[in-house]
């Protein structure tokens, strides 16, 4: 919806709204316990202002769809819309083609956890850094907060901050900006779990793709070459699937693609710290060797950098 309104303010044509979860999803989402949303007052604002826009633009909004195919030759010129069950599998025989120039999908987000993983943090099965109430992780002397802990946007990411500073200065997170800081995490998150609870992502996504469809979008690796992979080798592990069909090897280093190669590779179901996971990495970010090579030495290099290393976009390692 925030998406569709911004476009309407420039002068787009929005032909349509498509929600994959049904309404009962919705309304056990969002109408569990409504007294609730009283402390996410500006929320319910925002979102009303969203649909004054659809509603005075005329613009359809369908619960249950999805995008589940998008068609054209160099740019899109047409999408295929299809209805959805419980777990947002297609329903078979409901879809039906749609004339678009643009279509901008959203699948909510995942946390990055390289650093939390190779700090030893404990994740719970979601995926998520384990925090107590002072944001502590299971690592001695080591505070989280934001997105690793939970996705529940700026609101959660700056209460929690905030707790996690005070502690870890050695302030008393009981008390003051701290104490108040506590009360609107608490009313971030709760507000942050109705979208999961609304909008949340089901398994049935899997069912929408094709052989042709692109997984790693900085490699081009398709999903059929994934699955190939997979029978060929027989393995399902994360690591040995990258190097093979190169899904996950471009230069996001799988930031991008890596939870929906994990997903596809292990399940949806697979979660948890022992699962498969593309987050395991000995650098947090790659290093072109040129760089490491300019790096100022308090010794005499005994040879000098290759012309390959040394030139931008290189070998990382």
């Amino acid at each position: 919806m925030p998406v569709a309104s911004s476009l309407l303010q420039t002068g787009a044509d929005v032909v349509g709204v498509h929600e994959a979860s049904r309404l009962g999803s919705l309304a056990r989402g969002w109408l569990n316990r409504p007294w609730e949303l009283a402390g996410a007052a500006g929320k319910a604002g925002e979102l009303a202002g969203y649909v004054r826009d659809l509603a005075r633009h005329r613009v359809p909004w369908r619960p249950g769809e999805a995008v589940v195919a998008a068609h054209g030759d160099g740019r899109v010129e047409a999408v295929t819309v299809a209805r959805l069950d419980e777990r947002w599998a297609p329903v078979a025989g409901t879809e039906r083609l749609v004339e678009a120039d643009a279509v901008c999908v959203s699948h909510g987000f995942t946390p990055r956890l390289e650093l939390a993983i190779a700090a030893g943090c404990d994740l719970t099965p979601g995926r998520f850094v384990v925090v107590d109430d002072t944001q502590a992780t299971s690592v001695p002397g080591v505070w989280a907060a934001g997105e690793v802990t939970g996705i529940g946007g700026a609101d959660a990411a700056l209460a929690e901050g905030t707790v996690a500073g005070t502690a870890a200065a050695g302030g008393d997170t009981g008390t003051g900006a701290a104490r108040a800081a506590g009360r609107a995490r608490t009313r971030a998150r709760g507000f942050a779990a109705r979208i999961e609870a609304a909008h949340g992502i089901r398994g049935g996504w899997t069912g929408w793709l094709r052989d042709d469809t692109v997984v790693c979008r900085c490699e081009e690796t398709t999903y059929g070459r994934v699955r190939e992979v997979v029978e060929l080798t027989g393995s399902h592990e994360p690591r040995s699937v990258k190097l093979t069909s190169r899904a996950g090897l471009g230069p996001c280093q799988a930031r991008m693609c890596g939870r929906t190669l994990q997903e596809l590779l292990a399940g949806p179901e697979a979660t948890g710290a022992a699962a498969p996971t593309v987050d395991r990495r000995p650098f947090v970010v790659p290093v072109r060797l040129g760089d490491l090579a300019g790096l100022p030495s308090t010794s005499r290099p005994t040879a000098s950098p290759t012309a390959s290393a040394s030139q931008p976009g290189g070998d990382r390692t």
